[in-house]
This record gives C-alpha cells, structure tokens and sequence, in this order.
C-alpha cells in the first residue's frame, strides 16, 4: 500500500500517510499476514480525507480553512496543497457527510479554561481591630505609670507618720491598685520569653536532631518503595504461575493430529520441536563485567538471549532462563532443560548454527538444519532445494518470535530494574500467545 506524504493539516495532529505505510508493513496478528493484504480484512486505524476543491465545492473548503485556524509563515491565511488531508478523528460521524459536513472535534486550538484569581482578603476591619487594641494598650501603660506615681507620693507621706497609725482609706486603696498592677503581664519580658523557643541553627544538639529525622524519613521512603516492590513481585509471581501451565510440551499424537500440511511431506512428518534463540534489548547495565557479558555481536547492542521451541502449529513448547546476550546459540541450548523434554523418536528443526546433532542422536533423536558447503564452493541442486524447504517450514518460529515481542515491555529496550523478572515476563507473553489461533493451517 502507497499512501505518499499525506498529513492531516490539523494543529497538532500527527496521522499521516507514513503511519498508514508503517502499519501496512506489520505483521497482522489475526490473519497472520501483512495488514491489507488477503486474507486480512482489517480496517485502518484512521482515514485521510482531502480537501473540497474550489471547483465542486469552494464554501466547503473555505469553511474548512476557516475551522482550522492555521496562519501561514507572514500571518497570511493558511492555503492547503496536494498533500493536506484531515482525518476521520475530526468528523462528528467519523467521516464528511451531508449532516456533518465540516471537521469540527479536536481541532487544536480549544481554549483553557483559566482559573480565576482569588479577591484580596478585605483586611480593613483587622486594622481597625489592631487600632484599637494598640490605643487600649497605651492606655493600660499611661494608668499603671499614673498608679505607680501615686505609690510612691503615699509611700513618702508614711515615712513621716507615726509608728503606731490606724490604716487610712488611702492606703487600702493604693495597696488594692499596687496589688493589681503587679498581676499585670510585663510585655518586655513576655516578648523576651518568646525567645527561648527558637533552635539556634548553630546548636549541634539542634543538628543532630535534624539529621536523624532526616534519616528516618529516607528509611521510612526506602520502606515504603520495597513494599510497593514486593507487592508487584507478588502479583508477577502470582500472574507466571497462573499461566505457566499453559506453556507444557504436547504429546507426539497431539502434535500430529495438528500438523500443518506443510509439514505432512515426507521427510518432516515427525518434526515436533522448531527451536531458535531470541535476544530481547536491555539497558546498559553499569557494572563492566555484566556490560561485557551482556554485549551481542550479532544485534550490537547489550541483550538478554533466550532459548525458545514451538510446535510446527506455532505453539509455545518450551522456553529457556534468560542468558546474557553474548552466549552462544549451541552452550546456551546445552545448559538449558531442552534435551530434558526430548523423547527417542522426536525430530527437532534447528538453524544452521545449531551443531546439536550429536547431542541428539545420543537420545535417539534427529536434528533438520540446511546442508553447509564443508568446502565446497557452491552447493548442489539437491542442497539448496532442502535449505529451501527447510526455510520454509522454519518461517513458523520466526513468526512466533515476533508474535512474542508485540507485547512493548519486550519489544523495547528492557530496564535494569525488571532485568530480575525477565523469565517471568517471557513466560507471561508466551502463556498469551499460545491463547492465539495457531500459525500453520492444517
């Protein structure tokens, strides 16, 4: 499918053309084909529509230059060419139609709404409030000088009294106000008091104690970030079990009686397992010996590299531990549990770097690999009709690959952080996988 350099020429809308060419160019996971292509009868995941030419339709067009509001590079009005389209996300019925005629959903430039700012608080009457408490204030100070004036005119007059004096009125009055003068607060000393509950920053009693809260609350964190690990842990282990039961190694009868037909010829009636390594993309590890360990020639990047087998039908079989991506193909299949599933009898097809073949003949199995030259400088007619063949019936594995690595945890480059529970992850997406229809039609 050609779709050319259409865009949709609404602000801020990336469908183009080149998004329908790349997803023309994927691997339809239900018909198991190229998306377009027979038998696939998908729909596309969106529509360009051109603009109304000024020929047929010229109000259309101007209204739908006016709906988009687009300026040109001077502040002119925005002319569209022979590559400006408008998708179907922006037509009330997913498409022009005579009641609906003009694009009008997310067009760009839909206005915010803004937040209105809060009044000022009317702070006249704390003023107010504040006046008259400062003028009572001065008041309360300028009766307690006026008492304590009148203490002293009285506590002059005693001394020339004499010894023995019945109280006078005055003096029961004056010990009344002195006695209520001293109740009252003194405000220099009051605000001085203040004082006293301010930490000087200075204090190494007063940074001690700062240190400590702060290590407690960087524990109390870390706490709180290993519960939340440990509970996804939980539901990762959790989710693995459920579905490891659905990645099992059938029986040979249940493995014949689907067999695709391209396998029903001769020579290859008997293939049970296809096997093949994966290398998934991990992030760089900081640590130089994991780096180096990690580090794949083949994909140039640092990998996680698994061993996978399927049926002939497509269906996931066995599934190795997760190796770093330098291990090769042959060590990586020796150290796993492959040969632990292989029954006397059982034929395993294998790419060319797979030099298994001893290993399976000690457990009276047979390994199907293209023919290599052994120096020779071409290879004969009969050798390239089988690497053909053999090709051909390998395509089921390589497909199942890449039928694995749709799910985007996997199809991208895998963090350090989940690098502990990669083997649960492939399990999970191979568990799902296998819920698909199979690959080979019978």
């Amino acid at each position: 499918m050609v779709f050319g350099h259409r865009n949709c020429a609404v602000f801020g809308c990336h469908n183009s053309g080149k998004k329908l060419e790349k997803w023309a160019s994927q691997q339809c996971e239900v018909h198991d084909c190229l998306h377009g292509t027979p038998p696939c009868d998908c729909p596309l995941p969106f529509k360009l529509f051109p603009f109304p030419t000024e020929r047929k339709n010229n109000e259309g067009r101007k209204r739908w230059i006016h709906l988009l509001k687009r300026k040109g590079p001077k502040g002119e009005v925005w002319q569209p060419n022979n590559s400006s389209r408008v998708c179907n996300e922006h037509f009330v019925d997913g498409k022009p139609t005579k009641e609906n005629p003009d694009p009008v959903l997310k067009m760009g430039y839909e206005t915010k709404s803004t937040r209105n700012r809060k009044p000022p608080t009317d702070r006249s009457s704390l003023l107010e409030e504040m006046k008259r408490l400062r003028t009572q204030d001065n008041t309360q100070d300028n009766t307690q000088d006026n008492i304590q004036d009148d203490t002293q005119d009285n506590a002059h007059d005693s001394q020339d009294a004499p010894v023995i004096q019945e109280p006078s009125s005055s003096s029961f009055i004056t010990e009344e106000e002195h006695c209520t003068t001293a109740g009252r607060p003194d405000h220099i000393t009051h605000d001085h008091a203040y004082s006293f509950g301010w930490y000087n920053l200075e204090d190494p009693d007063f940074c001690m104690k700062e240190k400590c809260l702060q290590e407690r609350l960087k524990q109390f964190n870390e706490i709180k970030d290993l519960k939340e690990k440990l509970q996804e842990l939980e539901s990762e282990l959790k989710a693995s079990s459920e579905l490891k039961c659905l990645v099992y190694n059938p029986s040979i009868d249940v493995v014949k009686a689907t067999l695709p037909a391209k396998f029903k010829k001769p020579g290859y009636s008997n293939v049970r397992h296809i096997i093949d390594c994966t290398e998934i993309f991990i992030e760089t590890p900081s640590d130089p010996n994991l780096r180096a360990a990690t580090w794949s020639d083949y994909k140039h990047h640092n990998t996680a590299k698994l061993l996978v087998s399927i049926t002939p039908h497509g269906f996931f079989n066995f599934l190795s531990k997760a190796w770093g991506g330098r291990t090769s193909d042959v060590h990586l299949t020796r150290e796993s549990s492959f040969y632990d599933i292989i029954e006397p009898g059982d034929e395993v097809m294998a790419d060319r770097g797979f030099t298994i073949a001893e290993d399976l003949l000690i457990r009276s199995s047979r390994l199907h690999i293209p023919p290599g030259k052994r120096g020779q400088e071409q290879f004969t007619k009969a050798e390239v009709a089988k690497t053909k063949e053999i090709a051909n019936l390998r395509i089921f594995v390589e497909q199942a690959i890449r039928r694995l690595k749709t799910f985007r945890l996997i199809k991208h480059e895998l963090p350090i952080s989940l690098l502990g529970s990669i083997d649960n992850i492939v399990l999970i997406c191979a568990a799902l996988c296998n819920l698909y229809r199979p690959l080979g039609k019978k």
